[in-house]
């Protein structure tokens, strides 16, 4: 299966703050972040958060 990637535009005034970043590693985080937004917006199921952005429920609780 072919993973899709949605886009979104980002302030451009946060790039400054993203220099030498990994790009994997931005998406990492926003990932992290939008699920855990979700989660606490009681839109997903703290299991269903851990799995969109690939962690164990235990690494996701941390």
């Amino acid at each position: 299966m072919e993973e899709s990637k949605a886009k979104g535009g980002i302030n451009p005034e946060f790039l400054l703050f993203l220099q030498g970043k990994n790009i994997n590693s931005v998406d990492e985080d926003v990932n992290l972040s939008l699920a855990m937004y979700l989660f606490t917006s009681r839109k997903l199921t703290l299991a269903r958060a851990a799995e969109l952005c690939g962690k164990s429920l235990s690494d996701f609780m941390k």
